[in-house]
């Protein structure tokens, strides 16, 4: 096993080790190209400097090595972006844009493990976006802010209305989990099984549940998650 590296990390105030492989900088990479988009898309949309300064920190215009994902990543936001500007109702169209997007980033290895692993990917960005969109509703609606749900169930100030979009929306996110699943377990795992299974049967679940349930979720406990879900993307090959 190869030793550790040290250095610097300002979060913590000081340093700590950290691996690196092709597969960490990859996730580093893609990390960035979307941080560089958010940005743009904030500048786009409130016409704020500062994401616009910063969009040029994280510019990968010219990054040819991974120039075919950053062409299949921007032809899906674009389209996500004019559906977003049209007010519109379709999030099962908005969602499959954004598993898209994910699934081309899952998109690292070749055979039946690679194929996997997109349909992981895919229905992975379906989850998430559906369950952004419920998280940020209540907010959304409040700032009046666009969101999917608040068009795909006609919202007409009712005080009821979550209770009406997760009643809908319950049976779809878990149908994305158990897709998640099923590919997960098509995976054979052989390195870090257990932290990945807490995140695949416990985690995502949990937050789920919490979401549905209207809760708050604990930014300490999202940060633990992506931090496990960055070790999955980094260390995935040395798992299998």
């Amino acid at each position: 096993m190869d030793r550790p590296k040290r250095r610097f990390c300002g979060y913590k105030v000081n340093k700590v080790n950290y691996f690196t492989n092709e597969y960490i900088d990859y996730a580093a990479m893609m990390n960035i190209i979307l941080t560089n988009r958010k940005l743009l898309d904030d500048y786009n949309d409130d016409k704020n400097y500062i994401s616009f300064l910063l969009s040029k920190i994280f510019n990968v215009k010219n990054n040819e090595k991974f120039r075919d994902k950053i062409e299949v990543i921007d032809k899906n936001l674009n389209e996500m972006s004019y559906l977003e500007k049209q007010n519109s109702p379709d999030i099962d169209r908005l969602s499959h844009l954004f598993g898209e997007i994910t699934k081309e980033i899952f998109d690292v290895l070749e055979g039946k493990v690679g194929e996997v692993l997109k349909y992981f990917g895919y229905n992975l960005g379906r989850w998430i976006y559906v369950i952004d969109a419920l998280d940020d509703l209540e907010r959304d609606i409040k700032e009046k802010k666009y969101n999917p749900l608040i068009y795909a169930f006609n919202y007409n100030e009712e005080e009821n209305f979550r209770e009406r979009v997760v009643e809908n929306m319950r049976f779809v996110l878990y149908s994305y989990l158990e897709n998640i699943t099923k590919a997960y377990e098509l995976i054979d795992i052989k390195k870090n099984k257990g932290i990945l299974d807490n995140i695949i049967y416990l985690s995502l679940a949990d937050k789920t549940e919490r979401i549905l349930k209207g809760e708050k979720i604990n930014e300490k406990s999202i940060r633990a998650i992506r931090c496990r879900q960055e070790r999955f993307n980094g260390g995935y090959k040395e798992s299998l």
